[in-house]
């Protein structure tokens, strides 16, 4: 069973609250130049900082797939994907 559900499977917490909650974790299981799976494709993680549209820093989750696609997330997200958390077949898992 994943966390932050309840036993039919529905979240427990708003996605802001396991985000916060998950951040340490997601922190030290999302390392920079990383190999995850999604979906079945593998992924390299960059954690970057780069600017927004006003020119202002913002840290960027890029996971650059062997086969031409990007998925982008905030990294303060994370934890929302990590496998016991994320719901079924969207986790991004580390291999």
């Amino acid at each position: 069973m994943k966390r932050y559900r309840d036993a039919a499977g529905r979240l427990t917490m708003t996605i802001d609250e396991i985000a916060a909650a998950t951040l340490d974790e997601a922190n030290a299981y999302y390392q920079d130049g990383g190999r995850y799976i999604y979906q079945g494709i593998a992924y390299t993680l960059r954690r970057y900082t780069d600017r927004d549209a006003h020119g202002d820093a913002v840290e960027v989750a890029q996971f650059v797939g062997i086969d031409g696609y990007n998925l982008f997330t905030d990294p303060a997200r994370l934890g929302t994907f990590l496998p016991g958390v994320a719901s079924d077949g969207q986790e991004i898992t580390r291999f």
